[in-house]
């Protein structure tokens, strides 16, 4: 290759969905990487080969290793350009507004971006993607079912009841309309907070708490409503994900109407913001 020669591979992925369906307001979630192909890296390790990074209408400046990214809306075009200092490389390059992925290929570099509604596309088809996309308000939940965890915002306390069983040491706690209730009203959405108390005494689950969910389930059995279940324990395996000397976890279960769509505002409002939901990165 001859010094400040370009040696780029461009390759402009288009999806069946309808540019109507696309805007060039749409934030585009991308990350820059020098993985291998079909490569395994620990989590750990993933920040010295990749950095993800947003791009937002009015645009961005990102740097990884000697490799400077600059991305802007203008003309109706995404328009991209990459300084590689090492090897006094430019590229200039642009796109359709409305392109659903980009991906972009120079050397061992890899660039991929991808628009909210075609990372939720290949989510739900179950692609395994490199890093988590942030979820919004609007994110609908039910295209998210892998590499979920809870991370409690909030204290959440549970009370010991003299003459409880052994079998009352399962708890639950329930949420709806923002509220610790005792009793959900079942014409309005709510959600329950499941877990095994280990001893006979008060309880906190402390903010900070992280909590992997295993495994995502959705039930769709009722004309008036449907269920998602974040379960933190494995039944098959008679093994938990998450457990302290003083309690395990066991779900988060939300009933919504069919009604309605289960974004994270939803979420939020049901349970009075106590839980963040994240997705974790591929390990």
């Amino acid at each position: 290759m001859k010094r400040g020669s370009i040696v780029a591979t461009a390759l402009l992925l288009m999806s069946s969905m309808s540019a109507s369906a696309l805007t060039s307001t749409e934030n585009y979630y991308c990350n820059i990487n020098t993985l291998p192909e079909k490569s395994a890296v620990a989590t750990s390790k993933l920040h010295e080969f990749a950095k993800p990074f947003i791009f937002e209408k009015d645009g961005v400046k990102s740097k990884f290793k000697e490799v400077e990214l600059f991305m802007w809306n203008q003309n109706q075009k995404l328009n991209l350009k990459i300084k590689d200092a090492t090897r006094k490389l430019e590229i200039n390059t642009h796109y359709p507004a409305a392109t659903p992925e980009i991906v972009l290929k120079w050397n061992e570099f890899k660039l991929q971006c991808l628009t909210q509604t075609k990372w939720e596309e290949l989510a739900d088809e179950g692609e395994k993607l490199l890093f988590p996309v942030p979820l919004t308000d609007d994110s609908n939940l039910i295209h998210y079912k892998t590499r979920m965890s809870i991370l409690l915002l909030a204290d959440i306390a549970v009370k010991y009841v003299e003459g409880d069983t052994e079998r009352d040491k399962m708890k639950e706690v329930f949420f709806q309309r923002g509220q610790i209730v005792a009793k959900t009203d079942n014409n309005s959405d709510w959600c329950l907070f499941q877990l095994q108390r280990k001893f006979d005494q008060d309880l906190v689950i402390e903010q900070a708490t992280e909590i992997p969910a295993l495994s995502v389930s959705t039930y769709n059995n009722s004309n008036n409503f449907f269920v998602i279940n974040y379960n933190f324990i494995d039944l098959n395996k008679a093994t938990k994900g998450f457990e302290t000397s003083e309690w395990a976890a066991f779900m988060l279960k939300c009933k919504i109407s069919t009604m309605r769509t289960l974004t994270y505002k939803l979420f939020k409002e049901i349970t009075g913001n106590r839980f963040a939901l994240n997705i974790q990165p591929l390990k």
